[in-house]
């Protein structure tokens, strides 16, 4: 029978250092991707009928790019601000509402409750999750503004009003 060493207590020090470094360099680096004044993160998701969209796409005008789902109070209560607003203001801003899909009873459930909404502005889905985890959504609604060239502007936590788009935006 091999007898078991104890871990020179430096060296249990040493690797939890190391360890905690490492995790504090991807929260940071994972923190850094959305930033104001930085380029957003391009991401790819299907709109409600499984037809493929990039971010990259939507260069040449501003985006505001939202995060919700359908069981989320305050996100229902924002969604007849952004059907005005893209009625609105539609072909100056481009609307990106991406639902959290991972987190609703099913796909055909999100398509029933937008066609009973009677939105018309386009939305996604975030099937896996993946979109939401790279802008660090923790609380939904959460929209950024970007600029025509996608760079982030701006972040919001919690639902928006038409008024708050219009100034954000500086449309007219």
């Amino acid at each position: 029978m091999k007898a078991i060493r104890a871990v020179n207590p430096s060296i249990s020090v040493l690797l939890f250092s190391l360890l905690f470094a490492i995790c504090f360099v991807y929260e940071a680096s994972a923190s850094s991707l959305v930033q104001k004044g930085r380029v957003a993160p391009n991401f790819e998701v299907v709109d409600l009928n499984g037809n493929p969209f990039k971010l990259s796409d939507l260069k040449g005008k501003p985006v505001l790019l939202n995060f919700w789902a359908t069981w989320c109070p305050p996100c229902k209560s924002e969604l007849p601000e952004f059907e005005r607003f893209f009625e609105e203001y539609g072909k100056q801003v481009h609307i990106v509402a991406i639902n959290l899909t991972l987190s609703e009873k099913s796909k055909d459930a999100v398509k029933e409750f937008v066609k009973k909404q009677g939105l018309t502005f386009p939305i996604y889905l975030d099937v896996e999750g993946s979109v939401a985890e790279t802008y660090l959504v923790r609380y939904i609604p959460t929209s950024y503004f970007l600029d025509e060239n996608l760079v982030v502007k701006d972040m919001h936590v919690g639902p928006l009003k038409f008024e708050d788009m219009v100034k954000k935006f500086e449309v007219d």
